[in-house]
This record gives structure tokens, sequence and C-alpha cells, in this order.
């Protein structure tokens, strides 16, 4: 119950500190642990939904990230988060696709409204798998009507790569870890 409690809490202060509207920041995106999530309550009376209901007055002002997964359960459960946070009207964005310690999954990628990947991790690859395994996400991602996130951007190097290959927003220390739409 610690566990819950304690990332209710933070969640609570991330979007109580959150400036929307100021400096051009118009939406929010939180990571949730799903484990926490499941503890509170697995059914619409979940008081994390209560708390994302209360600040999401469209779509796109508050992004839910689901934690990436370890074990084959937590798809599972990280597929009914998604369908409880989107039954009230909830954005979620899958994780990390494609990390060697994360798991993919098709219908979690197909139900997310931003496909979030490390472009730290994708960069360990050869350039034309890494090339490739981007393309594939954005194109994917285009056809299916969501935006693409590209995490662990450090450099001018990795943004212009990020750009050209057609991601459409971008984090990581170069950014100070806030998300940056490329236009």
């Amino acid at each position: 119950m610690l566990l819950f409690y304690t990332e209710l809490q933070m969640k609570k202060l991330q979007i109580d500190r959150f400036p929307f509207r100021r400096h051009s920041a118009s939406w929010l995106m939180l990571d949730l642990d799903i484990d926490s999530f499941m503890e509170a309550d697995q059914s619409i009376n979940n008081p994390f939904i209560d708390l994302f209901k209360l600040h999401s007055w469209s779509e796109r002002e508050l992004v839910i990230y689901l934690v990436e997964n370890h074990h084959t359960a937590d798809g599972y459960r990280s597929q009914r988060v998604m369908e409880l946070l989107q039954q009230n009207g909830i954005a979620v964005a899958m994780e990390d696709a494609g990390v060697r310690w994360g798991m993919f999954s098709l219908s979690a990628f197909l139900d997310a409204s931003i496909i979030k990947f490390n472009g730290m991790e994708l960069q360990r690859l050869n350039v034309s798998a890494a090339e490739a395994t981007v393309d594939w996400l954005v194109s994917a991602a285009r056809r299916i009507g969501v935006q693409t996130n590209m995490s662990g951007v450090s450099d001018c190097q990795q943004f212009e790569w990020a750009k050209r290959l057609g991601v459409d927003c971008v984090q990581g220390r170069l950014f100070d870890r806030q998300n940056v739409a490329i236009h």
C-alpha cells in the first residue's frame, strides 16, 4: 500500500507543479507504475483515474506513459490499465518500445496515443538497423494515427537524426528532459 500511496502523491505533486499553458507547455506526460495502479483498484473506481480525469481537460493535455514491462504478466496488466484509462478519456502512451528489457505488445502499440522509444538504445545498434527500426516505428505510428517520441536525445546530432527520420517529439538532456515537438 505504501507504493500506491507514494505514487499517487507523486502524481498529484507533478500535476500541481506543471506550468500548463505557460512557456508553451500545453501537455504533461506522466510515467505510471503498473504495480501502484493495480494495488489501488482494478476497476474504474481507481484513485489514479479520478486524479487523471480531473486534470485531463482534453485528450492531449495529460498523457500517461505505462512504465516498461519486464514479465509476461505485466503485458496483460498493462493492457488492463490502458483499457481503464482510455475508457475514462485519458490518453495513454507506450513507453520505450523496442528496448531489450521491455516487451513489445501489438495490442498496446495499436491502442496507444503516443509511441515512445529510446534513442540511446537504438543508437547502440548498427546504423542501418537503428534507422530501419525508427523508420518502421514512425511509419507504423503514422498509419495508425499516433505520435512518436524519442527519449534519450542528448546532443544536436541525435536531435538531427530524429528529425531526419520523422520523429514527432524528442526529449532528453539536450532539452532538460522536456518534450520538444519537431517541426
